[in-house]
């Protein structure tokens, strides 16, 4: 049935926030991709053919004149989310085959990275139309995180659009569903392949060209790579973030002193700006440095991409240490424990490129709290058996024998997720070589282990809160799951209002919980009864905040970055 009886279009709330919606997007893709918004209408006109409305679901989309809705969906938002669940998350940039609705590219974006770039093809500019208008980009425009190669001659846009940003990386996978048959899909990868292999050999003599131009070294130019997403337990870059004021206006010789003294004089890489994430922008973005700064990232990470003329200053905050072979001449090491320094000269590093400065001291809240609480500070997600081991049989058994046995008692793996995880293949007749082993400790040994800890501390009746990411989509734990974590000023308020943290990763090694000035849950044997006992001792345990300053790390720094610059 037709919405009009006429050529009349009303002008409704759905009309006139998709009129925003196009408004919006428009304005950003003038900055971003003037070629594409040259050809774009500057208004979203009213089409008595095209009726916006809202769909089952909520989602805005459009039907036509017969009343056939777009894309033949009336629910864009829930069909999308169904048809993209099995795409994985992660920092990947990617690029959508013919999306055929908004719906689908707001998904992707949603379980992608923050740090991911999309890149859409679509080479139907209605289709285009439809999704600028049903959904407001305007944060993923701002953010680097969406372009678009759209119209027939999208081949030479998408070429374009990598062209003039050297930063955004290419990208490593395709998205598609199956409502773009392969008769359509095909042709598109093959020749977005070629676009992909053209860039790569481009970008590749940049490289060699930066290389070889040998550019001059300035001494008291400061690389700081410092990623501004927030990620739980990951601090050490905000900590190095707060000892600097990046000045990209700046282009003098001059040397500035911050208040903690530390030069300042500091340029800025941020990794989780997708479009300033590619090899090539470090190397432009370091190529005359006189030093680069890290958190965790060492000149061996960075394969090749800055000169060794440029020294690397690395402050470790895991005990994970590159061996110095890696390491140019001016390289040093700040170690966040004294006892790392060991690992470090068993590894090459000679003693005078060493230096401790454990952590600043605004990490850890140590103030009174009003009444006992446990917590889990951690995100977790569902237990799932993935496609690909949902595939093979004798995976799958694995997997069953392993969720069933940790959900009677986690404690079992006796933090050695690893060993634990081969005894129990080599138990079931499979070869541990043969085991996809990310994907079971991701996607089960530790989720399991959490979940294991929380039941446990939930049957003591003691009190406890689980903050992070998926305890509310858990049934069992929704009465207990206080949301996730998502700024570092929330997880200082959670640590206000903590007594214990409760360990919840099923391994030995170093961990930034130890960091935070509270008492922490290890489980000490395979027995639940004895973690009852820990966590009820902890709640009334009192602990020595842990060995921190306000002032180690800085000097440190300033002392490296001053005998560099030749001061």
């Amino acid at each position: 049935m037709s919405l009009l009886a006429s050529d009349t279009v009303l002008d409704t709330h759905a009309l006139r926030l998709a009129r925003q919606n196009w408004a919006s997007n428009l304005a950003h893709l003038k900055r971003t991709q003037p070629d594409l918004a040259a050809i774009l209408p500057q208004q979203l006109a009213a089409d008595p053919d095209q009726i916006w409305l809202f769909g089952r679901d909520g989602a805005l989309t459009t039907q036509d004149q017969p009343g056939r809705w777009w894309a033949g969906c009336s629910i864009p938002k829930l069909a999308a989310e169904s048809l993209l669940k099995p795409l994985e998350s992660g920092n990947l940039t990617s690029c959508y085959i013919s999306p055929a609705y908004a719906g689908l590219l707001v998904t992707s974006l949603e379980r992608m990275g923050r740090a991911a770039g999309l890149l859409a093809v679509v080479p139907d500019i209605s289709t285009l139309k439809v999704i600028l208008g049903s959904h407001d980009f305007g944060d993923e425009f701002e953010h680097g995180r969406l372009w678009f190669a759209a119209g027939e001659d999208w081949p030479h846009m998408l070429g374009k659009v990598l062209d003039r940003n050297p930063g955004l990386p290419i990208p490593s996978r395709f998205i598609r569903t199956k409502l773009t048959g392969d008769d359509v899909a095909n042709p598109i990868i093959s020749e977005a392949q070629r676009v992909f292999s053209q860039i790569i050999s481009e970008r590749a003599k940049q490289l060699d060209a930066l290389r070889a131009a040998d550019t001059a070294i300035d001494r008291g130019k400061i690389l700081l790579i410092a990623p501004s997403q927030f990620r739980l337990w990951d601090f050490a870059p905000r900590a190095l973030s707060l000892l600097s004021v990046p000045n990209h206006a700046d282009d003098s010789d001059s040397v500035q002193r911050g208040q903690n003294g530390v030069i300042s004089h500091f340029w800025r890489f941020d990794p989780d700006r997708p479009d300033q994430s590619s090899p090539l922008a470090l190397a432009h973005a370091a190529d005359g440095c006189g030093t680069v700064i890290a958190a965790d990232v060492s000149r061996l990470d960075a394969q090749n991409l800055v000169s060794p003329k440029t020294a690397w200053i690395t402050w470790i905050t895991r005990p994970i240490i590159p061996p110095h072979s890696h390491a140019c001449e001016h390289d040093r090491l700040i170690l966040a424990e004294g006892s790392w320094k060991k690992i470090a000269k068993d590894l090459g590093w000679p003693e005078e490129k060493l230096s401790i400065a454990c952590w600043p001291k605004w990490i850890s809240q140590t103030a009174p709290v009003a009444s006992p609480q446990l917590a889990i500070i951690a995100d977790t997600m569902p237990i799932k058996v993935p496609n690909a081991i949902e595939d093979l049989s004798s995976h799958r058994v694995l997997w069953e024998l392993i969720e069933d046995e940790l959900k009677q008692n986690p404690f079992i793996m006796n933090l050695d997720c690893v060993a634990y995880l081969d005894s129990r293949a080599k138990q079931v007749g499979i070869d541990p070589a043969m085991i996809d082993r990310r994907k079971f400790i991701d996607l089960l040994l530790v989720p399991a282990y959490q979940q294991g800890l929380a039941r446990t501390a939930i049957r003591t009746g003691l009190p406890i809160k689980l903050h992070g990411f998926g305890w509310t989509a858990i049934e069992e734990f929704t009465q207990h799951a206080a949301g996730p974590v998502t700024s570092f000023e929330q997880f200082k308020a959670i640590l206000q209002q903590t007594t214990a943290i409760l360990h919840a990763w099923p391994v030995r090694e170093f961990h930034a919980i130890s960091t935070v000035g509270k008492p922490v849950v290890i489980p000490s044997s395979i027995r639940p009864d004895n973690y009852v006992r820990q966590l009820s001792q902890a709640m009334h345990a009192r602990i020595a905040p842990a060995s921190q300053s306000d002032d180690v790390l800085p000097k440190v720094l300033d002392k490296l970055l001053t005998q560099r610059h030749g001061l």
